[in-house]
């Protein structure tokens, strides 16, 4: 059962369902957004999962080397890895963010109540460990999945899916622009998996079993959800965030849109209760890089520093502010876990890595390209903060090293 946990965490931390996509259908034709989907997969996903795979097979399966954080200090020295570590944790905190405020919004009220108490039961699913959480996870994605699995059942295939191909006027080049933006966000995380792989105690084919389930499942529900969606909403005005809950209802009546809205919930208490897991596994990196104390090894104290931090963002913080400054901070860190990679496993045959390498960060590139100032701003941030960082760790470590180095002949 162990890779059916680590698939159902996988699942989460990759797409955390077919929710997402809606708004692409607002800024290109259908047929281009699928063209988009299989682009990212290939271009995004499928690089990151093998990245990420052989990444884990080094430095990850057996014990906790802080993931993605421990790749680029092992493989590019203790200053890059102190700024790439920087730009991951800040990076998490400000996806993990997402999700309450995604709830919040789901549910249509103001305050901090909602997203404090979704933080709060998310942190609850972790306290136990990693298997608890996975068991959990497991669950919720049943949930999550099970009015897609009836949609697609249910919807006959013919002329009039497909139908909103024709209900596009010329498409900009900020419109594929935003669209992959939003395509490629709804792929990313499969490195976020190298962090907590160690505590399942997976073998290799479990984790090859669970990292192929994932990329399949995360392309057929993408897809044919789509498609099926597309036989109820025949105008790109009609797509948007809450479009498959208008769908459940034309289909279903009310107990169908309360399904979806109930597996659109379920979908960001899922997420975030994965993602907190594997920011507080992460945050163990800092730890061998001495950027922090060694009580940082501790699961439960990561947890709740995470589960505070996110609290405190998602409460203050729009979505649009969270979602783009996480899409730039990820590209930062897909170009340092990319070259560890390389540095790792060398280019391969007919540099088949390196081509893939190079795939993975031009597409997180074009991402970044239609990102706002304010991102930017957050971007050279967190690199002064880096920088900072480092350097009251080194003179940290040198204070520490000559204060109980013992000098023969001086006693």
């Amino acid at each position: 059962m162990v890779w059916v946990y680590l698939t159902a965490m996988a699942f989460m931390s990759v797409s955390g369902g077919p929710f997402g996509l809606e708004e692409v259908l607002q800024k290109i034709p259908f047929y281009q957004t699928i063209g988009l989907v299989v682009f990212a997969a290939f271009a995004h996903m499928v690089p990151t999962m093998m990245m990420t795979y052989e990444m884990v097979m080094v430095y990850d399966k057996k014990e906790a080397s802080g993931g993605t954080i421990g790749w680029v200090e092992q493989t590019m020295g203790k200053h890059l890895g102190l700024l790439n570590a920087v730009y991951n944790i800040i990076d998490t905190a400000v996806d993990n963010a997402v999700y309450p405020v995604i709830i919040k919004d789901n549910l249509g009220v103001e305050g901090p109540t909602v997203p404090i108490v979704v933080t709060l039961a998310c942190a609850a699913m972790n306290w136990k460990g990693t298997e608890t959480t996975g068991k959990i996870t497991l669950v919720q994605t049943a949930v999550i999945l099970l009015p897609f699995v009836v949609l697609m059942m249910t919807t006959p295939a013919d002329e009039n899916m497909f139908v909103n191909a024709k209900t596009y006027d010329k498409v900009d080049l900020g419109g594929y622009q935003e669209a992959l933006m939003i395509v490629i966000w709804n792929f990313s995380g499969f490195d976020m998996c190298a962090s907590y792989i160690h505590t399942l105690k997976a073998t290799n084919k479990d984790i090859k079993t669970s990292f192929a389930v994932t990329a399949f499942m995360t392309v057929f529900f993408y897809i044919g959800s789509l498609c099926c969606g597309t036989y109820y909403l025949h105008d790109s005005v009609d797509w948007f965030d809450g479009s498959w809950a208008t769908i459940g209802f034309m289909k279903f009546g009310d107990w169908g849109m309360t399904l979806v809205q109930i597996a659109s919930i379920v979908s960001s208490l899922a997420t975030l209760s994965v993602e907190l897991c594997a920011t507080s596994y992460l945050w163990m990196g800092l730890v061998n890089l001495k950027a922090v104390p060694k009580l940082f090894k501790n699961y439960k104290l990561n947890l709740a520093i995470n589960t505070l931090i996110t609290m405190a963002l998602s409460t203050t913080q729009p979505f649009d502010v969270l979602v783009e400054t996480s899409a730039l901070l990820n590209v930062s860190t897909i170009v340092f876990e990319s070259i560890a990679w390389i540095k790792t496993f060398g280019t391969g045959m007919w540099h088949g890595r390196l081509i893939v390498a190079v795939v993975l960060v031009a597409t997180n590139i074009c991402v970044s390209m239609c990102l706002s100032a304010s991102c930017i701003a957050a971007l050279v941030s967190a690199t002064s903060l880096g920088v900072l960082w480092t350097v009251v760790a080194e003179a940290v470590n040198a204070h520490t090293q000559k204060k109980y180095t013992h000098t023969p002949g001086l006693c």
